[in-house]
């Protein structure tokens, strides 16, 4: 079996479908055993296409109120009717993962702070 490479244009065009449908969504920032350490609520629309990646951006610009303490590790991420749109590591801005805390060397989050988007381009 083969595995289908996306064109520029139809990436795109699967990248306006994600900025349609993630109007009004929110990423849960999980810890390893799932607890929800964080909920991010995205802008509407949810972000930007740059560069043929979708740039996602929140609805706070001040950030979200951390729930718990811990190390994020995933985040998932679903519409504004619960539909899961996606789902990625969560990384420091020095990782690789397609979520990313900004400031922090690691990822522990601290309940009562308020945790910013950080650079997370989706391609």
């Amino acid at each position: 079996m083969s595995e289908l490479v996306m064109a520029p244009d139809g990436a795109v065009a699967m990248l306006e479908g994600l900025l349609a449908r993630g109007a009004a969504s929110r990423l849960h920032y999980l810890s390893a055993s799932n607890v929800t350490l964080a909920v991010l609520v995205l802008a509407s629309p949810c972000g930007e296409i740059v560069d043929e990646q979708l740039v996602l951006a929140q609805a706070d610009p001040l950030g979200d109120l951390i729930l718990a303490t811990g190390f994020a590790v995933s985040a998932v991420w679903y519409s504004y009717e619960n539909k899961l749109l996606g789902s990625g590591a969560v990384t420091d801005e020095a990782g690789t993962g397609p979520f990313k805390v900004p400031g922090l060397t690691g990822t522990r989050l601290l309940a009562g702070g308020r945790l910013k988007l950080g650079t997370t381009a989706l391609s």
